[in-house]
């Protein structure tokens, strides 16, 4: 299989249209847009290979680069500017002087996750802008560029540098790694095809594959193709979110695809890259998976620490599910992220297809780490983090002290009391097991074999819930005993109901 030059690439997409391509990816099972962003003014089609750029919420420090600059300067006739900014619409993140420097460089368009400003500008530029929608405020202490040239999250879809973008008035399709051909894939459809255009033919053959005949561009029977090793690499971003009045930047990692998404919760005193390396797992490579920082810990910021609780962080991960308009998940929690997934699964039962239970909290015996704010109060909040490090490090649980180790870099202290007192509160008051047992999908609690005389391990069996016992680990198995984790995980799913 060969790899087409760039020009006739771009040629083959710009004989069809955004609908007609949408079509194409549906007979894939790839996605077939990039929902709510549309063109700011009358634009024509475009088409283009991505070139990425990350925004980030503005923090205090040296001054950074401008927005999207450097990408700009490094674009070309070819190329479309792709701006990730978690979807953020109350600030602008592509104004005038962009729109006019990527015009100078002979840019296409530009595809904004957010909102853009100075349209009229871009209109007289006869620059097209994609977005969310047009707002004034100015970036200018508000947003930071976070990088350049990396894969980005969009509308839960990961865009690479070099993909190709196609925009019109219906809206953005983007096609990932588009670099091989297999005509195998496409077979013809319509009888007169030779009579029609590709974007008639597409559309009038109503089999929602685009037809291959004599004369059309060699873009109608390329496929979508993974990089050489078969699994896509993660995306980081963030998304800025208000939770009942309090506002969040949430740090996500994902990877974007056709099937149900895995979605991480993790525990307390821990973070999202507790489960990146599902991206390195071959039984994951076609999974796409979303994890992100919880309010108070690691790079996820919070207004008010002291409004974090358990019911905080449920409402946090429906909004970030709402966000990343994630329908049906697989879901996986460890610990407080366990008990938080017992909730959201309970609030929204049809939504999730399975529920991997790592140790979260289902009965008082349970709090035996978040009991401490009880049975050890200390005078402030930093006072409390601090013991509460010292007693974890001398545990003679498995990972106990990796755990420890980077605690005060993953949690902010002012987090800590509202979170352990509403975990205990639920876990002795919250009839957590009836709810857990209520729960229609297939079920799994996992625990460490340092764990295993827990009282209840044998009503959950009873029940129908799979036990996964975790050898040579405690209650952190990700960190333990990793291999084992992904391994039972990985099987449980397979039997799960599918997608």
């Amino acid at each position: 299989m060969s790899q087409m030059p760039a020009p006739d690439l771009l040629a083959g997409f710009a004989a069809l249209d955004s609908c007609a391509v949408s079509d194409a990816l549906d007979a894939l099972g790839l996605p077939p847009g990039l929902g709510g962003l549309s063109p700011m003014w009358g634009v024509p089609l475009v088409v283009g290979f991505a070139v990425t750029v990350q925004v980030e919420p503005y923090e205090p420090g040296p001054a950074g680069p401008h927005l999207a600059a450097s990408a700009i300067a490094g674009a070309g006739p070819d190329d479309v500017m792709v701006v990730a900014n978690g979807a953020r619409t109350d600030v602008s993140c592509w104004g005038g002087l962009l729109s006019l420097g990527a015009q100078l460089r002979g840019v296409r368009a530009a595809v904004v996750d957010g909102a853009c400003r100075d349209v009229v500008e871009a209109q007289e530029l006869a620059f097209p802008i994609y977005a969310r929608a047009s707002v004034p405020a100015t970036a200018r202490g508000r947003l930071r560029q976070g990088g350049t040239g990396e894969p980005v999250m969009i509308a839960g879809v990961t865009v690479e540098p070099g993909d190709v973008v196609v925009a019109d008035a219906t809206g953005v399709v983007l096609c990932r790694g588009l670099v091989r051909l297999r005509s195998s894939v496409w077979q013809p459809r319509c009888k007169n095809a030779s009579a029609l255009s590709p974007r008639t033919c597409a559309r009038e053959c109503r089999c929602r594959r685009l037809c291959t005949m004599p004369g059309w561009p060699e873009i109608i029977r390329a496929t979508m193709s993974t990089p050489d090793q078969g699994i896509d690499p993660p995306a980081y971003g963030s998304l800025n979110l208000s939770v009942d009045g309090v506002g969040l930047g949430v740090s996500t990692v994902a990877r974007g695809g056709q099937l149900a998404p895995v979605v991480f919760l993790h525990g307390s005193g821990s973070t999202k890259e507790d489960y990146v390396d599902i991206a390195c797992q071959p039984a994951f490579a076609d999974r796409p998976f979303l994890a992100y920082d919880a309010p108070g810990c690691g790079e996820s910021s919070c207004e008010d620490l002291s409004k974090i609780s358990i019911p905080f962080l449920v409402e946090t991960a429906r909004a970030v599910l709402e966000q990343g308009r994630i329908g049906r998940f697989h879901l996986v929690g460890h610990s407080m992220g366990g008990l938080t997934a017992l909730l959201l699964a309970h609030q929204d039962p049809g939504r999730v297809v399975s529920f991997t239970d790592i140790e979260g909290n289902l009965a008082p015996e349970d709090c035996f780490l978040s009991r401490q704010v009880l049975t050890h109060p200390a005078g402030d909040a930093q006072s409390f983090l601090d013991d509460f490090i010292e007693r974890a490090r001398r545990s003679p649980s498995y990972a106990s002290a990796l755990f420890a180790a980077s605690l005060r870099h993953k949690v902010r202290s002012g987090a800590v009391r509202g979170i352990f007192e509403s975990m205990v509160n639920l876990s002795d008051h919250g009839d957590l097991m009836a709810k857990f047992l209520s729960l229609p999908c297939p079920r799994m609690f996992m625990y460490g074999e340092q764990n295993s005389s827990l009282s209840y391990l044998a009503k959950l069996s009873a029940n129908g819930v799979e036990l996964a016992e975790i050898p040579h680990s405690a209650h952190w198995p990700m960190y333990s005993n990793p291999a084992a984790m992904w391994e039972r995980i990985a099987t449980f799913h397979s039997r799960s109901t599918p997608d």
